[in-house]
């Protein structure tokens, strides 16, 4: 990844592996799935385990050492539900917010989004919220890829995952520009992310 910061280069560094304890927390909550994972019988999500590492540094580093760019980040957006521990702003306020602020300073009109890699796993209340969110920003048919539904739900991990989905998917011709990632916490906090195909691909 190459963008502008502070910084000339930071390892981004995301994992989650499951523990009885962390299982039995969220059994508590209720939010983990009763039936088949992304089925409409769900009714939660299923805990999954992963690991993920991104480097993001400046491009002119990148660049003088020959690095292969994957993308870019164009801008973010970041906001708080403020409902409590496990508790889901229905109407997904604080997610739109956040999509509305990452395009608003990426310059970015909604229109130009190619697809939205939705934070979507299996929980409806969250889900819901998610979908009403991305409909009152992007409108109805908007491009929504919501790969947790599959694979299950990695917590922490879980938006870096869908970062690194997204840029591997230019490499297979399947979201030409530029491409929005959601993620939200059950603790209220609100994420979205652009990124950019690199001008090298």
């Amino acid at each position: 990844l190459a963008a502008s910061a502070q910084a000339d280069a930071v390892v981004c560094l995301a994992a989650d592996t499951l523990t009885d304890t962390v299982i039995s927390g969220y059994e508590e909550l209720g939010v983990l799935a009763r039936g088949e994972p992304g089925s409409e019988d769900a009714g939660g999500f299923a805990l999954a385990e992963a690991c993920v590492a991104l480097l993001l540094e400046r491009r002119s580093r990148a660049e003088e050492r020959g690095a292969r760019i994957y993308g870019e980040v164009l801008s973010y957006g970041i906001t708080s539900d403020a409902e409590g521990i496990g508790r889901i702003n229905r109407e997904g306020e604080g997610l739109e917010r956040a999509m509305r602020l990452a395009l608003e300073r990426g310059g970015l009109e909604p229109g130009e989004i190619t697809a939205i890699w939705a934070a979507s796993a299996g929980l409806p209340v969250a889900d819901e919220a998610e979908s009403a969110a991305i409909r009152r920003v992007f409108g109805e048919g908007a491009n929504v890829i919501a790969p947790r539904l599959r694979l299950g739900e990695p917590i922490g991990a879980g938006g870096p995952l869908n970062a690194v989905l997204a840029l591997m998917s230019w490499h297979e011709g399947t979201t030409p520009g530029p491409v929005l990632v959601n993620s939200l916490s059950l603790g209220g906090t609100n994420f979205a992310i652009v990124l950019a195909p690199s001008a090298q691909e």
